[in-house]
Order: structure tokens, then sequence, then C-alpha cells
């Protein structure tokens, strides 16, 4: 896990989220922004993590997916996925920037977290503050909860502002 401050935005700060992976990787995405309601919350990653997943395994979504069957599609085909990928000889990572903004554990008593769904076989480069904790959902024996895998990264500077360009970033 990378865990940065306030500023957010770890893994694209960081360099890991590259327009090209560095050989024989093949990265895949997902960025969780509170701010918008369809890409907090496990829902969301779900339904742009399995698309993506379908199309590395060279599948089609399943014709008959449901809000019950959903998950389990996932499950498979992060090992389909991975499957597929090591065939071509490339190594499958996720990347999962903004851990911190899941609102999946805030929307009911049925909802659980992005944090909770990711898979212990793969390789998953996970970013966001360490601040909120990890949701009590994510199992105890989860790589995520293994304080010897987090990356503190140091503040990121801030430019200077330019004297013609007082309001710049």
């Amino acid at each position: 896990m990378v865990a940065g401050g306030r500023l957010g935005g770890q893994i694209g700060a960081d360099g890991l989220a590259r327009p090209r992976p560095a050989p024989g990787r093949t990265d895949r995405p997902f960025f969780i922004t509170a701010r918008l309601g369809a890409q907090n919350d496990a829902a969301a990653y779900v339904d742009v993590v399995l698309e993506q997943l379908a199309e590395l395994a060279g599948e089609g979504l399943p014709a008959l997916l449901t809000a019950a069957t959903r998950e389990a599609h996932l499950l498979r085909l992060y090992r389909t996925a991975a499957r597929a990928c090591a065939a071509r000889g490339e190594r499958l990572v996720l990347l999962v920037d903004g851990l911190d903004e899941d609102r999946g554990v805030t929307t009911g008593p049925e909802a659980h977290s992005i944090a909770a769904l990711l898979p212990t076989g793969l390789p998953v480069v996970v970013s966001g503050r360490l601040n909120p904790p990890l949701p009590a959902d994510v199992p105890e024996d989860h790589p995520l909860r293994d304080p010897s895998v987090v990356r503190i990264l140091a503040p990121r500077r801030r430019p200077a502002r330019s004297a013609s360009r007082p309001n710049a970033n």
C-alpha cells in the first residue's frame, strides 16, 4: 500500500500508473473518487474492474450478470484474467487509487468496502491516506492489514505561485 498525505493522487504522483506499463506487466486501474457518487463504492469497483478483467480474459461480460452474482464473477475473473496475462508472458497488476475515499461501508448495513474485494493472490498496488483506517470488513489475515506492506510517501511539494499567475497551482 502506498500512503500519502491530504493531497492524494498517490498512484499518479508516484508514477505507478503509467500510460504504458513496464514490459511484461499489464496494469488495470481503478480510481476511487468520493466526490463522484458513481466512483466511490464497491458497486462501482465491481462494474469497472469486471469489465476490464473480462476483456483481458478474452470474454464478454456474463450474460446473466445480476447484483447477486457480480462479485462471484469478479472473483472468478481475477484468476482467469491473471492466467490469460501469464499465457502472454505478462503479469496482471491491479492499481487502486484513493482507498481512503471508499464510501461503500457508509451506504448501509448490507454494504461493504472495496478493500474487502481486493484479491490476496494477485499483485495489487493500493494508495490512500492512513486515516481513515481500513474498514472492519477487511479480513484480519488480508495483506492490507500487514504494516510491512505500507510505503509512506514524502509530501509532494507544490510549485511556487508565479507572480504573473497569482492563482496558479
